[in-house]
């Protein structure tokens, strides 16, 4: 019987060594300075600058899209979803912009190039999708927050959509190496490694505004930030704020104002209440993407 159980057990996974010699292999690469990335999705980026100016041509806008077919499907597709309710069928990009507004189609705009060049990847699509349910989740709950603080939505999205930019970047790396193991606990931690310096590689190879590249590197210790300490801290309660929707607690609220950026957004019980009872519509939004 003892014999049958063994023979049942799954095999075991690479040795500690491994991920030691495959974190000093991700070191090697990133210090070689000829780490591959992505390159910035500029349509993406064009629309998302665009979408401040309150001029903006309707025609170049949509023009910009038409240039990725791919990125024109993947934004009529959101722009159809239940969390745009739109009344009838929107089969062209002119009409996305003129019924939903050009701040929300901007947002899709950015949602879906991120998706396709960041957070993807054919052998770790699993990850990669909880990667990205966090970036563009904490980019909805940051930009409710920046809304009620009365701060800038669009660079509030932004930087919660590319906080974790680092993780999936990470894990690129390691899937273009022959021996990329399957992912679990141990190659998570590797990743956490590597994540923060990778992000802020490529905010710069993209040349992000800086409140971005803050984010990317404080958001999880917003303290230690010199510039942007506030938009890092309002980063880390989007997330907060994410994790509180998918969890049952019994008080979110007493949870969420116990936490130390919380405390220092000066956040009342009132306004969280109300951010709270925004989670059924964000939870819909979320799914579109």
């Amino acid at each position: 019987m003892l014999e049958a159980a063994q023979a049942t057990e799954p095999p075991a996974g690479p040795p500690p060594e491994f991920f030691e010699d495959l974190s000093a292999a991700i070191t090697a690469e990133i210090e070689s300075g000829e780490l591959e990335l992505p390159l910035l999705p500029t349509s993406a980026m064009q629309v998302f600058h665009l979408a401040s100016d309150a001029d903006a041509d309707i025609g170049k806008v949509a023009g910009m899209i038409e240039t990725d077919q791919k990125l024109a499907t993947g934004v009529l597709r959101v722009a159809n979803s239940v969390a745009y309710s739109p009344r009838q069928e929107i089969v062209t990009l002119r009409q996305a912009i003129m019924r939903l507004g050009l701040k929300s189609l901007c947002e899709i705009v950015l949602g879906a190039a991120f998706k396709a060049t960041v957070f993807s990847d054919d052998r770790y699509m699993e990850p990669m999708e909880r990667y990205w349910r966090t970036g563009i989740g904490a980019a909805l709950w940051a930009k409710e927050l920046a809304r009620l603080r009365r701060k800038n939505v669009e660079t509030a999205y932004l930087c919660g959509m590319l906080h974790n930019v680092g993780q999936p970047m990470t894990l690129k790396i390691i899937s273009g190496m022959e021996d990329a193991p399957p992912f679990d606990d141990a190659l998570s931690e590797v990743i956490g490694r590597h994540a923060t310096q990778v992000g802020g590689i490529l905010a710069d190879r993209w040349q992000l505004p800086e409140v971005v590249k803050t984010c990317i590197t404080y958001h999880d210790n917003f303290e230690a930030a010199e510039n942007y300490r506030d938009e890092a801290c309002a980063v880390r309660a989007a997330v907060e704020l994410l994790n509180s929707s998918s969890e049952e607690d019994e008080d979110p609220a007493a949870l969420l104002m116990s936490q130390p950026c919380f405390q220092e957004l000066n956040i009342y019980p009132d306004d969280l209440a109300g951010l709270l009872g925004q989670r059924s519509r964000l939870a819909l939004a979320l799914e579109s993407f």
